[in-house]
């Protein structure tokens, strides 16, 4: 492969890039999981990975019963992202080069 149009990747996100959000979050702490590609008009394409997290009272609760500060939480919470975000990273590389090959008719 000469050339991988990642920016065409990015504008059209291909099926076999999970979007919905990553489903083995903790109980009672709903993720939402938002990724997109934004063609910037220069040249240039921007691509978006953000998950927003919100406990739920019950997990407050479930916590603080079992000695769980909320800083600890949500450090946790940010360790399992980015550990999702580098098990993720292959994948993403896969289905770049399955789009260039599809593109490309290799």
């Amino acid at each position: 492969m000469d050339a991988i149009d990642i920016a065409d990747w990015l504008l059209n996100l291909p099926a076999d890039v999970d979007q919905r959000g990553d489903d083995r979050h903790r109980a009672g702490d709903p993720a939402l999981r938002r990724r997109d590609g934004r063609d910037n008009g220069d040249g240039t394409v921007t691509y978006t990975n953000q998950v927003t997290s919100h406990p739920t009272q019950e997990l407050m609760e479930f916590d603080e019963r079992n000695g769980v500060t909320f800083e600890e939480a949500a450090a946790a919470r940010q360790a399992a992202s980015g550990d999702l975000c580098r098990r993720e990273t292959p994948l993403y590389a896969a289905s770049i080069a399955r789009h260039a090959r599809a593109k490309t008719g290799r």
